[in-house]
């Protein structure tokens, strides 16, 4: 606005800017060269606070892009990992149908020929801090057939989907594009298996928008126990930061499933200025799929909305 003369409305004669910023990305370790971006650093500015934002991003990565952008003038808006392999894998097991599960809250992640399409049945037991989790997994038939004609070593996406397959961990469907009531049929049989009968459903709009699918979901679960999850920081950022810590305590117990294990350690995340954090995939490759914790997630939103409700359903 200086330059153009629209500040003032005229050009001005005496005016000069400074931008204090890091050389290199990774001074920000580096306390002699805090200085560079912050010229008052001890006066105006202190130091020990400065200190004290740098071993909070030492410790917990997800607060590394606020850190650079706000106290070393840096733009950051790459994706940064999110879980470990200790947070992403609990050896705890649990039999669904040992009659100490009631209710659950379905998550579905939806796709129509590339991603996975994923369900998760999210439940809890009376006196029981955990989070038991079924996950089941569907791919289009013609996308494997078509990684094996061209001879892809590691099949599609480089994991064992026919052990997976085989495992019963994952189903195939016939048609190219995926008939999301497919679920529907899973939450059928698990229901008639193990006595377990989900009560809301928590879905991604985006791929479930069709009436006929729309109107099945509805007469299963009743149009209020519907429950849209927008994917986005503004929905995503707190439950995602919840979920964290439940995966830190080992309170997600879902016997130790491969493929929500693969997909969660391909999810990173994307930090705004302000802390808010939201799901991407690692290295933004499109193989690495996190329909699985997509699933996982809507499936936790949703039982937190109906928290109250579910807790007087499970007697707990």
């Amino acid at each position: 606005k200086w330059l153009d003369g629209k500040a003032t409305g005229e050009k001005a004669e005496r005016f000069i800017a400074f931008i204090f910023e890091l050389d290199e990305r990774e001074e920000w370790q580096d306390e002699g060269a805090w200085v560079k971006a912050n010229p008052g650093l001890g006066t105006i500015k202190s130091l020990s606070a400065l200190r004290q934002n740098v071993s909070k991003a030492k410790d917990d990565a997800t607060y590394l892009p606020t850190l650079l952008v706000k106290d070393f003038n840096l733009i950051e808006n790459q994706s940064q990992a999110w879980l470990t392999w200790a947070e992403i894998h609990n050896e705890a097991t649990f039999d669904p149908g040992d009659g100490t599960f009631t209710y659950a809250v379905l998550g579905v992640d939806a796709a129509d020929t590339t991603d996975l399409t994923a369900a998760c049945l999210l439940m809890q037991r009376p006196n029981d801090p955990n989070f038991y989790a079924l996950h089941m997994a569907w791919i289009p038939l013609r996308a494997l057939e078509q990684a094996e004609r061209e001879g892809r070593r590691g099949g599609r996406d480089g994991v064992p989907y026919d052990a997976w397959i085989a495992r019963g961990l994952m189903r195939t469907c016939e048609t190219p594009i995926m008939d999301k009531r497919d679920v529907l049929d899973w939450v059928a049989e698990v229901q008639d298996k193990f006595g377990i009968y989900a009560v809301s459903c928590g879905y991604d709009p985006w791929h479930m928008r069709d009436v006929p699918t729309v109107e099945a979901y509805e007469d299963c679960f009743g149009a209020d126990n519907l429950q849209k999850v927008i994917q986005g920081a503004q929905t995503l950022s707190m439950p995602m930061k919840e979920l964290r810590a439940l995966y830190k305590e080992g309170r997600i117990v879902d016997n130790a499933n491969p493929i929500a294990e693969w997909c969660r350690s391909n999810v990173a995340i994307r930090t705004d200025v302000n802390g808010n954090i939201q799901p991407d995939k690692k290295n933004q490759d499109p193989r690495n799929r996190i329909d699985a914790w997509a699933a996982e997630c809507d499936a936790f939103i949703a039982m937190k909305n109906i928290a109250d409700d579910y807790r007087a359903m499970i007697g707990g």
